[in-house]
């Protein structure tokens, strides 16, 4: 039978992540869980959030029944994870900024980390620098428009160039910022963006986000993949019903056979 991973995230930012399993492991099953109902989930306090994601997945997984979860996102897996392992029997892999391949990386030993507010207020960055990066610079930024844009762009949006330019530009006064030869994405929606991201900083950088090394691991978890080129179709998971022609967009691009609304207070 086929494997059936189910991928999570408050918006569209863990398609990137999404992508990177298929690539790798294309013969799998694949879903989708948006809680578009709470998005965005930075400016959200840490005790909804932790009531909310425990309860969709006890709504959730019953419906999806997976043989493994993806929390792609930062601020979830940092905020949820353990519980939801000793809640569940199945197996759940979280992502963590790529602070560690990227201290790994750079030559110049200065590395940036572009992140939402609410990842870079987080103690677990402090531990990731100390135990992976002590021997590098490490130049924390975060934009709150930087998830929207990225957002947009998902859903076939034009990326304002000369806006992320202005949106980075208080990056580059930082002390040290001009040494900077290695970018981390630290949230899972900003890969969809980082090509203009490396445009608008202009000079030449790495720039690394989680997505192999999180294939990686759900591949040494599951097991060989049946190596088909297309596996079999998912669902797409939501929360709240978006409009019809970013719905449409999302369905086709991943071929998901339909979409289904996870009953859900959104007022949690």
């Amino acid at each position: 039978m086929d494997k059936h991973i189910l991928v999570f995230d408050s918006g569209l930012g863990g398609t990137t992540i999404l992508d990177a399993l298929r690539q790798r492991l294309p013969g799998y099953r694949y879903s989708y869980a948006m809680d578009n109902g709470a998005f965005p989930y930075g400016d959200k306090t840490d005790d909804f959030l932790r009531q909310r994601i425990q309860t969709l997945f006890d709504a959730l997984l019953p419906q999806a029944q997976p043989d493994l979860v993806v929390i792609a996102c930062n601020t979830a897996s940092t905020l949820i994870l353990d519980v939801l392992r000793a809640r569940h029997s199945i197996p759940f892999v979280g992502v963590v900024p790529a602070i560690k391949p990227a201290a790994a990386a750079s030559h110049s030993k200065v590395i940036a980390l572009l992140a939402t507010p609410a990842t870079l207020t987080r103690g677990y960055i402090d531990q990731l620098s100390m135990t992976h990066a002590n021997h590098c610079q490490l130049i924390r930024y975060a934009h709150p428009e930087l998830v929207a844009i990225a957002e947009d762009k998902m859903l076939g949006h034009a990326v304002d160039r000369q806006h992320l330019a202005n949106i980075l530009a208080p990056l580059k006064e930082q002390q040290g910022a001009a040494a900077i030869d290695t970018f981390v994405l630290g949230c899972t929606h900003f890969p969809a963006i980082a090509d203009e991201l490396a445009m608008a900083w202009g000079s030449p950088a790495r720039w690394i986000d989680s997505g192999q090394a999180i294939a990686r691991r759900v591949g040494e978890l599951l097991g060989p993949c049946p190596g088909k080129p297309d596996g079999p179709a998912g669902i797409l998971f939501l929360t709240a019903t978006p409009p019809p022609a970013s719905l449409q967009k999302i369905v086709e691009k991943y071929a998901f056979t339909e979409s289904r609304l996870v009953a859900i207070d959104n007022k949690l």
